[in-house]
C-alpha cells in the first residue's frame, strides 16, 4: 500500500490533470473515482512527450507496494490449495503481515518469502515447530538458505513416510 507521501503535489497534478475520471474497485470491492482536471486547453498544452518520473525512492515504494500482489499471484497459481479459504481482503492482509514476519527472519528475496509463507500456511497453529523453528533460526543467522531449509524439512517429511 502506498503512503500519501508517494507524490508530491506537484507531481500529484502532473498525473491527475490530462485524465478525465479514473475508476477503480480497491481491494474490499468498493467502487471509487477520481475527478482530473482534463480540458481542451489542458490538452494542448500538456507536454506529452515528457511525462513524469520516479525516482528511485519512488519506484522502491512502488516495488513494495505491489509485492504483496505479486506473492498472491504465485500463491494462486503454484499451491492454490493452500489459500482457497481466504477471500481476497483477508488473503492480502494475510499476506501483507506474513512478508512483516518473513523479513523478522532476514528473509528478502520473492522465492524465500514465497516459501516461508507457505510454510505459515501447511504449518498453521504448528509453525512454532520446534524442528521448523530450529531451521527458520538457522536462515535467519545466515547458516543456511531458504532453499536449504526446505529441502531440509522435505527429506525429514520423505523420511517420515
Amino acid at each position: 500500500m502506498l503512503s500519501n507521501k508517494f507524490f508530491q503535489t506537484s507531481k500529484k497534478k502532473l498525473l491527475l490533470e490530462p485524465i478525465h475520471s479514473w475508476w477503480y474497485w480497491d481491494r474490499k470491492e468498493s467502487l471509487h473515482k477520481i475527478i482530473g482536471k482534463n480540458t481542451e486547453e489542458l490538452a494542448r498544452i500538456f507536454d506529452w512527450q515528457n511525462p513524469f518520473k520516479f525516482s528511485v525512492i519512488q519506484e522502491e515504494m512502488m516495488v513494495e507496494a505491489t509485492f504483496p500482489d505479486h506473492l498472491i499471484y504465485y500463491l494462486n497459481l503454484n499451491n492454490p490449495f493452500l489459500v482457497e479459504d481466504f477471500d481476497k481482503w483477508s488473503l492480502y492482509q494475510y499476506v501483507v503481515e506474513k512478508i512483516s514476519s518473513a523479513r523478522e527472519y532476514n528473509l528478502e528475496g520473492t522465492r524465500d518469502i514465497l516459501n516461508f509463507i507457505c510454510l505459515t500456511l501447511i504449518y498453521k497453529n504448528s509453525f512454532d515447530d520446534e524442528l521448523l523453528q530450529h531451521l527458520l533460526l538457522k536462515v535467519k543467522a545466515k547458516k543456511i538458505t531458504m532453499d536449504q531449509a526446505m529441502e531440509d524439512l522435505e527429506s525429514l517429511v520423505d523420511g517420515n513416510d
